[in-house]
């Protein structure tokens, strides 16, 4: 059969292709076999920075085992999608100068010429006096007269976006594991709200020097009081952390309920 005969030209005919159609396939072929080998290869290198570790019994959503540093015996393993993110600092820079900016308060305030204490007679006569023409003295060239282009009351929190926040404080909790300064704990059990009680559990138990942040899932009345009264520690409940107090400590000391809730919530 001859090439005029095939019965693949009549079915191009018909479908009216350009007379050029066919390097258009080629190079739609050759863009998405690139695509395939560019998404495969950041799978691999993502697999070589994090490296995932799946239990036996594991299912079949991606996990990544965190070191325990405490006495319990707890298999707790958290999401790779949250402890496996990259450090990012541009990000983390800009959620620090986010969460900063709300906390100002904003209230500062100069008096211009029309607030401060004065006059508004002229203090002498416009002309032939042989000195500089001169209004009231609560003008700004005079010693106690009005500031001008003052600061006024205003507010400097500006809009973050929340999914930005979110990929902060993953990227702030990921290198704090990977720095081997995250340690999981079954529960926090204090039997007493005493300060020096706490000391000894975090320095002799654990082991841990320098500050500390411990983040339990719901309130822990005798944890609060405990670390209140220490100037290295400091307790916030799971859904209250933020990316300054992460940052602030050296060491990030979380249950295993809120590390779990940290997940899912950090991982949606």
């Amino acid at each position: 059969m001859s090439a005029d005969q095939s019965p693949v030209r009549p079915a191009l005919t018909a479908l009216a292709l350009p007379p050029n159609w066919r390097p258009a396939v080629r190079t739609g072929l050759r863009f998405w076999a690139i695509s395939r080998v560019a998404f495969l290869a950041y799978g691999l290198v993502l697999a070589a920075l994090v490296p995932a570790v799946r239990p036996k019994n594991a299912s079949s959503a991606a996990l990544w085992p965190v070191t325990l540093y405490s006495r319990y015996d707890s298999g707790h393993f958290a999401h790779i999608a949250v402890f496996g993110y990259p450090l990012k600092e541009h990000l983390i820079y800009e959620a620090v100068c986010a969460y900063r900016a709300g906390g100002r308060a904003g209230t500062h305030k100069t008096k211009n010429r029309v607030e401060v204490s004065g006059g508004t007679k002229k203090l002498w006569k416009q002309k032939h006096t042989g000195r500089a023409r001169m209004g009231d003295n609560r003008s700004p060239l005079w010693r106690h007269g009005g500031t001008v282009h003052g600061p006024v009351p205003r507010d400097y929190d500006f809009r973050f976006p929340k999914r930005m926040r979110r990929n902060a404080l993953r990227s702030a909790l990921a290198q704090k594991l990977r720095e081997g300064k995250l340690v999981c704990l079954a529960s926090f059990d204090l039997a007493s709200h005493r300060a020096k009680e706490l000391e000894q559990a975090v320095s002799g138990g654990l082991g841990l020097q320098g500050r500390t942040l411990f983040i339990p899932l719901e309130q822990e009345r005798n944890l609060e009081l405990a670390s209140r009264n220490n100037p290295r520690f400091k307790a916030v409940r799971a859904m209250g952390l933020s990316i300054v107090d992460v940052l602030d400590h050296d060491t990030v000391v979380v249950s295993e309920p809120a590390l779990r809730r940290l997940g899912e919530v950090l991982g949606a």
